[in-house]
């Protein structure tokens, strides 16, 4: 699970193998974060499908539409992303068998900057289906560590976490 929320310094909720999100006026919220209402964005990597850089696309692909950028000014506060180790070991997107060869740690980018324009945010980052090549998983959370990303690996750690906890995981 991955929670963005910026400020001076980034602050972000990770839980690997399943990363989830969402947001609110969350800095003072004291509600069980499993009881606070978000919408998620189901695959949101495949509203990042461009058919010039990942070549012809199945309906079935593309369950959204929008970047994940837009899918964020669109309401949804929990965003489902799916990493993909290829054979050059870079982290993408995948829905299924179908490749997004937008890189992850771009996808991170945009997350941060939106973030950075909506300080009172939190999201979370759902992510899980690792696939591709082994060491996904580890990739995915080397990423994560790199770019200042607090995580959580252990589900189990949730069940106390409030909203605000969430919110502020990051400081």
């Amino acid at each position: 699970m991955i929670a963005f929320k910026p400020s001076n310094m980034l602050r972000v909720l990770v839980v690997l193998a399943v990363l989830a999100c969402a947001a609110a006026r969350v800095a003072d919220d004291l509600r069980p974060l499993n009881q606070w209402p978000a919408l998620m964005a189901h695959d949101s990597a495949s509203g990042e499908l461009d058919p010039k850089r990942d070549g012809p696309v199945d309906a079935y692909v593309m369950t959204q539409n929008g970047t994940i950028p837009r899918q964020l000014e669109c309401g949804a506060r929990s965003l489902d992303y799916r990493p993909y180790l290829d054979n050059d070991g870079q982290l993408i997107a995948s829905h299924g068998d179908f490749k997004i060869h937008k890189k992850m740690n771009d996808t991170i980018t945009d997350l941060v900057a939106w973030l950075h324009n909506n300080p009172t945010e939190l999201v979370l980052l759902y992510v899980s289906h690792c696939g591709g090549q082994s060491g996904c998983e580890a990739a995915a959370a080397a990423l994560l560590s790199a770019r200042a990303i607090f995580m959580i690996r252990d589900c189990s750690k949730l069940a106390s976490l409030t909203v605000a906890g969430a919110y502020h995981a990051g400081a």
